[in-house]
């Protein structure tokens, strides 16, 4: 079995007897373009070869101010169940209502 197999060719099972290399095949797995070749045959021999370690973390030099939160005012804890349907009904928020489908 001396011979090339094109994916066409081999999804169709056209792989028994001689295979012809006359029609047009496509290659689906290695090619690179010449302009990738060209900057990877130049970083290697500059020695710029990026290493596999994951890039780190870059932090300020000076870390941020702390948000002031004096001005917000916190929520009141509710006591029931109650206290959250009287405040919601009061809030003037619209009340959720089933549509028919047509």
């Amino acid at each position: 079995h001396n011979y090339q197999l094109c994916q066409n060719c081999f999804w169709r099972g056209h792989a028994n007897g001689p295979h012809s290399n006359q029609h047009q095949m496509k290659e689906h797995s290695s090619w690179k373009s010449p302009a990738k070749k060209l900057s990877h045959a130049i970083s290697k021999s500059l020695g710029c070869v990026p290493s596999r370690e994951p890039p780190r973390p870059v932090f300020p030099e000076q870390p941020e101010k702390p948000l002031d939160l004096a001005h917000i005012v916190p929520p009141r804890p509710l006591t029931n169940m109650n206290d959250a349907m009287v405040t919601h009904m009061s809030s003037g928020a619209p009340t959720p209502t089933k549509r028919s489908r047509c």
